[in-house]
Formats: C-alpha cells, structure tokens, sequence
C-alpha cells in the first residue's frame, strides 16, 4: 500500500521521469521473479493433456473480452475501428489470473491443473493477439466485412445521437 501511494504522489510530480528511470531495473527484475516463479508453478504435461481444453477456452476468452471491451470502448462513443484496436490488446488473460491459480493452489483448492491452463489460455491469448496485431489493418477489413449491415446502421445511428447530444450539451454551456 505504502508504494503504491508513494507512486501515485509521485507521478504527479516533476521528478516523475526520473524516478521511472531509477526504478526501471528493479522493476524489471521482479517482473522476471514473478513471471519465472508462476513458470516453476506449472506442469508441461498437464497443458498437453488438455490442449483442447486450453485452446477452446482461448478463444473463449479472446472473443469474450475482445467483444466486451470493443462495446464498452463503442458505447463510450468511440467509433467501431477505434474501439476495435483499443479492445484487441485487451483482448489477453492478465496477470491476476496467475495471482489467484498460485492462491488456489496455495491454499489447496487446486493440484496445479487451475495454474497449468491458466499458463495455456495466457500463452495462446499472448501469441493470438501479437498475431492479429501484425495483420491489424486486414483483420479490421476482415471483421468489418463480417459485421451484418443491420448492426452497422444500428451503430452509426447510436454514434450519430451520441455527436447531437454532445453538440447539444457543449452549445448550452
């Protein structure tokens, strides 16, 4: 909590770049201890026995967070390729997930298998996104082409009500 705090007063301040460039490596080292330490946490085998498993909730939770945060990214008034290249690198498992597996498994709730595809479903998001990142202009064509016109009508009708409240609100001011 106490770093956490010094952090948040601290980026306010001008010393800010400073501080970032003093801390860098020993960020950078304890990232490398977390990420190593979760690698120790987990059998090989066990992402291999349950391949099918791990890829299957991949894109799982790819499309789940990809469709999630591009709405919440669209309904915020974003336009739909905007949303769409903010909500792609979201679109991974996150660190927490690793947090609460090694709590599980800590605590005796889980024999490794929760850490083991929590690793599989990080890796195979990780490379999904990296992937589909490269290729980003093509797979906006690509998913633009797939998007029913009845949806884009309904999106374009939902941007332009929200440019004539804002016009709206910003002309009475």
């Amino acid at each position: 909590l106490g770093a956490f705090l010094a952090g948040a007063i601290f980026s306010s301040t001008q010393i800010n770049h400073k501080l970032e460039t003093m801390i860098a490596p020993i960020r950078d080292v304890f990232t490398a201890v977390f990420f190593v330490s979760i690698g120790m946490l987990i059998d090989p085998k066990i992402i291999g026995h349950n391949i099918g498993l791990i890829l299957i909730l991949s894109i799982v939770v790819f499309f789940g967070q990809l469709i999630s945060a591009g709405l919440g990214f669209f309904l915020s008034g974003q336009k739909g390729v905007v949303a769409f290249r903010a909500a792609l690198p979201k679109s991974q498992i996150g660190e927490f997930s690793f947090v609460i597996a090694a709590l599980a498994q800590s605590l005796g709730l889980d024999n490794g298998y929760l850490m083991a595809i929590t690793v599989g479903i990080a890796l195979f998001t990780i490379i999904f996104v990296n992937l589909l990142s490269a290729k980003e202009e093509a797979v906006i064509d690509r998913f633009s082409r797939l998007i029913p016109k009845s949806l884009k009508s309904w999106g374009e009708l939902y941007q332009n009500i929200l440019a004539s409240v804002q016009t709206h609100i910003s002309g009475n001011r």
